[in-house]
């Protein structure tokens, strides 16, 4: 099957789009691996109405387009951060202070989620595929996850609460049967990762890649 060039498709050991393949059948959405001088989203405002957010032009991934966005919600001092192009998604809350963040890939940069969406990819790589896949996952405290699929046909949505201890290196693999709502992951269009460490100040997330496998 052709993809569009904005992901990648990984097939035993061959390269696609220059990248070595580790897993057949696999897709790339995104693993964080430039541009060089990449910007990332830094808000030390501790306030519901200022937002940062910062977006990235990167061939490969999908929709050709990264956004990150943090909100500093509370806390005493302190920022929240969100960097994506440091070869791992990585959120972090300085001293005491607590957020929200998210990325997204939907085919644009504007500070929108989901208000275009890149050409409709088939996740399922025809049935081969059966999860979302975040590789090398690290978090401290409660962090919830809320990740949202949108496709051609609806929308699906998983939610999930990371807590307890430092974890660290574990794939957090979520079954495409997870995800509640209507649409097929044969045809999506957006993805956004978010993420909510507002109920701990030492709160943090990272992970290495975002696929489909």
């Amino acid at each position: 099957m052709m993809l569009p060039s904005v992901m990648r498709r990984v097939v035993g050991t061959a390269i696609v789009f220059g990248v070595a393949a580790v897993v057949r059948g696999d897709i790339v959405i995104d693993e964080f691996s430039g541009p060089a001088g990449g910007v990332g989203a830094v808000d030390a405002d501790p306030g519901l109405a200022t937002i940062s957010t910062a977006a990235n032009n990167v061939a490969g991934i999908a929709g050709g387009w990264r956004v990150v966005r943090v909100n500093r919600v509370a806390g005493g001092s302190g920022a929240v951060k969100c960097f994506g192009h440091i070869g791992q998604l990585k959120y972090d809350q300085t001293d005491t202070s607590r957020g929200v963040g998210s990325v997204w890939w939907d085919g644009d940069s504007n500070d929108t989620f989901g208000d275009g969406g890149f050409a409709a990819v088939d996740l399922t790589e025809g049935g081969a595929n059966k999860v979302l896949s975040l590789t090398k996952i690290d978090f401290k405290n409660a962090v919830k996850l809320t990740i949202t699929v949108k496709t051609t046909t609806g929308t699906r949505t998983y939610e999930e609460t990371l807590a307890g201890p430092p974890f660290a290196g574990f794939d957090k693999n979520i079954g495409f049967n997870a995800f509640t709502g209507t649409g097929s992951f044969t045809s999506v269009t957006a993805i956004r990762i978010a993420f909510d460490g507002s109920g701990d100040p030492s709160s943090r997330l990272s992970f290495d890649s975002v696929k489909a496998r």
